[in-house]
């Protein structure tokens, strides 16, 4: 394995930082064909053997839940040659058959002690189907089931939504259906009045229908509020090079910005005019954090597209991670 150590320890760092970026988010495709351009005119990141830079990246990508669904995609055809080299590789095949088999006999292990466990369970008390949430108490726990009405549900949708259901109704709680109405560039009122009749299929019984653009008012005052607490600035930076930035740890030049820029910009966005459309919303997080996804992530976005509720009304939106939180601190209430 010495020939993974043959190139200086500043590429290998910077590979190293670009591996810690590929994780499962709004980012991953992106990142991904970030490295795919890198990987056009290479065999491998540094170099042309196997390095530690490039077995981080490969560990990156099989751990990533959303790599299968995005694999295909013909922007990232360099990034996948690349994927299957570094697994033809006589000791990463070794390695992962090895993990492979230690974990399948865990599995089996982990099984058999399950079924120890119930047949033990049952003989007890007769057995039991219900699941219970840890120091949850009657009447105060509250599920949300937040579809986003871009497209009709599926399969992992019904999951998710009896679920929800399931313990909102043991725990005599509520249950909240949300619809995150952030993209008005994807939604319609279609998929909102098939997603209500795919609910009455399952047997859903809401206490309450809500849409995060019931709160678009009260979400755009915290942010003016985070602009002047320095918790969040403007940013006029392109999007690629933004991308490229957060992937290099690289501070953006608008974090710089004072408090007075990132208002007048801010307004600018609301108003849908000027140097306002350029920009995003950024918190001001840590950019030298080792999860990629927490390195000042976009908070709004402009989009002059008509909202399939509100209309004009409102010129900038914000992202799922933004309002997710914010809604459920205003909904999640018993």
């Amino acid at each position: 394995m010495a020939h993974l150590f043959h190139f200086s320890k500043t590429q290998i760092d910077k590979v190293l930082d670009q591996a810690a970026a590929v994780v499962s988010g709004s980012t991953f495709q992106s990142v991904c064909e970030i490295l795919s351009r890198h990987l056009a005119t290479r065999t491998y990141f540094v170099g042309n053997t196997l390095t530690v830079g490039d077995l981080a990246i490969w560990g990156q990508l099989r751990a990533a839940r959303q790599w299968d669904a995005v694999k295909k995609l013909p922007t990232l055809v360099h990034l996948v040659r690349w994927q299957e080299l570094c697994g033809a590789n006589e000791i990463v095949k070794e390695v992962v058959e090895h993990v492979l088999s230690t974990r399948q006999a865990s599995q089996r292990q982990s099984t058999q002690n399950d079924q120890t466990q119930r047949k033990s369970s049952a003989g007890e008390h007769g057995g039991s189907f219900e699941i219970n949430l840890a120091d949850a108490s009657e009447g105060k726990v509250v599920t949300r089931f937040p579809p986003e009405p871009s497209g009709y549900l599926h399969i992992g949708h019904a999951k998710a939504a009896l679920l929800n259901q399931y313990f909102a109704r043991h725990y005599k709680g509520k249950l909240i259906i949300r619809f995150d109405d952030t993209n008005p560039s994807k939604e319609k009122d279609e998929f909102v009045e098939n997603i209500l009749q795919d609910c009455k299929t399952l047997g859903l019984d809401p206490d309450v229908i809500t849409y995060t653009s019931d709160s678009f008012s009260q979400i755009l005052e915290m942010g003016t509020k985070l602009i002047k607490e320095g918790k969040m600035y403007v940013d006029d930076t392109p999007m690629e090079k933004m991308r490229d930035e957060r992937i290099n740890r690289i501070d953006s030049i608008a974090r710089s910005h004072s408090v007075e820029t990132n208002l007048k910009l801010w307004h600018e966005m609301i108003d849908g005019k000027g140097k306002g459309l350029e920009c995003a919303a950024r918190f001001r997080m840590d950019m030298q954090n080792d999860n990629g996804a927490l390195r000042d992530p976009v908070a709004f976005r402009c989009n002059l597209t008509p909202h399939h509720r509100t209309g004009t009304k409102f010129k900038v939106y914000p992202t799922y991670d933004c309002a997710c939180p914010f809604v459920d601190a205003l909904e999640v209430r018993p």
